[in-house]
């Protein structure tokens, strides 16, 4: 049982960045898809003003 534990111990760090790094993957591609929208409906606009 201690040794289990302290395996578990010294695992905690590796499964803790692994999670948080999922997490920090998953916001950046959130923020991403974001920025790309953003800059389309940008470009858009701009291609919309240069037509007229």
């Amino acid at each position: 049982m201690n040794d289990v534990l302290r395996h578990r111990w010294k695992q905690l760090p590796f499964v803790r960045s692994y999670h948080f790094a999922r997490f920090c993957s998953f916001r950046i591609n959130k923020e991403l898809k974001e920025y790309h929208s953003h800059t389309s409906e940008y470009y858009d606009a701009l291609y919309s003003i240069s037509v007229m």
